[in-house]
């Protein structure tokens, strides 16, 4: 009897869905690992539990605990069981994003245990469906660019129940790509990952882009320091190609938006501009008031674009209201482009991950998105 409670208290924290259930869930995990002791099964629930929290919340010193404790949980889970091919698979992006001095180490580490883990799995395993997936992402993990190929040649060939894993892979394997430092290996990487995409999407895909404005000289809190740009610039295009991006559509304001235009504009994608105001007034308030080297890039980029593809609302009211409306209209276009073009309309949030409330537009945009149940690829600024 107590074997099967043990065992319903385990699954209960297999599949939570809302905050309170994740929290429950921990609550459960932390009780029976007291009480009955500690499994590389348990620890990695709990770390998977906290992972998921640290994810889904936005305010910066909660998730700062919640990842702590999801990457205590996964190390604890990997020195239980070492032949455990989850939780060393979790632990490099997590160690990326927290960027403690030596964790890019960790992160390689944890990457090349991972490799070794999921290969084995898989060679004794050869029926488990979730282990080419986790295979995959631990090559990105690694910046192995050639097993990368080699998985991707795999799952061209496999029959539609090896595709069924694809959706919920994916946007796994483009976080790995975004915090990849290596241009070369990030960007062989990304082609592959758009090569997967196309199984999915066989025409590509459309982008409804938003975020962070680059930060003013002096400015408290870090959004998108100046010195990320070459860095942003590149995680948005290797994104873009991941996502079999076609046509992107956003504003074109100093920083997120003119990175994303000028990679469409090399990448050979459509483009689509909504602006608040006219050109000149957007100009002056959105785009030079941050140098006017901005300024002569965003004319760079309006200059050769079709009229029908810059729309200028011409809105009234305050700022808030004028960029919310901007961040709808951006959706809408995206959508009613993909829906004419067959292809899938996705959003791309370029930002700090953390947002400043109800007035914060790109979370506005991020969470108009999830409203309308479009995938969203997040692009850290930091």
């Amino acid at each position: 009897m107590y074997s099967r409670c043990r065992f319903k208290r385990e699954q209960r924290a297999l599949m939570p869905e809302t905050t309170d259930q994740q929290k429950q869930a921990i609550l459960e995990l932390e009780a029976l690992i007291l009480g009955d002791g500690d499994t590389s099964e348990r620890s990695g629930l709990l770390g998977g539990r906290y992972k998921d929290l640290y994810e889904d919340t936005l305010d910066e010193e909660a998730r700062s605990i919640f990842l702590n404790k999801a990457i205590f949980s996964f190390e604890r889970a990997m020195m239980l069981d070492a032949n455990d091919y989850l939780p060393p698979c979790h632990l490099p992006r997590l160690y990326r994003e927290r960027q403690w001095d030596g964790d890019e180490k960790r992160a390689v580490t944890a990457a090349s245990i991972a490799l070794l883990a999921c290969e084995r799995w898989r060679k004794r395993n050869p029926a488990d469906a979730m282990a080419a997936p986790m295979l995959f992402g631990a090559a990105f993990d690694a910046g192995d660019i050639f097993l990368a190929e080699k998985l991707l040649g795999e799952m061209r060939a496999q029959t539609t129940p090896a595709l069924d894993m694809l959706p919920a892979n994916i946007p796994d394997l483009r976080r790995s790509l975004s915090l990849l430092n290596d241009v070369r290996t990030s960007s062989a990487l990304a082609s592959v990952l758009g090569g997967l995409q196309r199984l999915l999407d066989p025409k590509g895909t459309v982008l409804a882009l938003a975020g962070r404005r680059i930060d003013a000289p002096g400015a408290e809190e870090r959004r998108f320091p100046p010195e990320n740009e070459a860095m942003v610039a590149v995680r948005i295009r290797n994104l873009m190609v991941s996502a079999a991006s076609q046509a992107v559509v956003c504003s074109a304001a100093s920083g997120a938006d003119i990175l994303a235009l000028e990679g469409a504009a090399q990448l050979g994608l459509g483009q689509r501009v909504v602006l608040p105001f006219s050109r000149q007034q957007f100009r002056a308030t959105s785009v030079a008031d941050r140098g006017e080297d901005w300024g002569r890039r965003f004319d760079a980029i309006l200059q050769p674009m079709q009229s029908k593809d810059i729309l200028e609302l011409n809105l009234q009211g305050g700022d808030n209201e004028a960029y919310a409306a901007v961040n709808s209209k951006i959706i809408d276009e995206a959508v009613g482009w993909a829906s004419t073009t067959g292809r899938r309309a996705l959003a791309m949030v370029v930002w700090n991950g953390y947002s400043r409330g109800a007035t914060d537009l790109t979370d506005g945009f991020r969470g108009a998105s999830v409203g309308r149940k479009l995938e969203v690829i997040p692009v850290p600024t930091l």
